[in-house]
């Protein structure tokens, strides 16, 4: 996978609680520490305003993991990549997708 595959495939992750499986894959793509990813205990919240969902899972069920937009705004921190800060779940993964995926680009790295 590229690094640009990844960052493709993340993004398709709105609202998402992800495994921590599926988080280390990404961050190695990118030369990241795997043991530095922000995985905790989280709640699947879908019903709520900006929930996330756990997928395989109901609502309420916990999981070791990471949010798909925490685990991006990281990735885009941790590559030196500015982008604006967003308020919402989806904003805020979107946001950082897009700014490490112009970097990318840019660098065709």
């Amino acid at each position: 996978m590229t690094k640009l595959q990844a960052i493709n495939a993340l993004v398709k992750h709105d609202h998402s609680i992800l495994k921590p499986s599926f988080a280390k894959k990404i961050a190695k793509v990118f030369g990241l520490k795997e043991s530095e990813i922000p995985i905790h205990k989280i709640v699947d919240t879908r019903s709520q305003f900006k929930g996330a969902t756990i997928y395989g899972k109901k609502e309420g069920d916990k999981i070791m993991g990471v949010d798909a937009d925490t685990l991006a705004c990281w990735i885009a921190t941790e590559l030196k990549v500015k982008y604006y800060p967003m308020f919402g779940r989806g904003s805020a993964l979107r946001e950082c997708c897009r700014a490490v995926r112009e970097r990318l680009e840019k660098h065709k790295n």
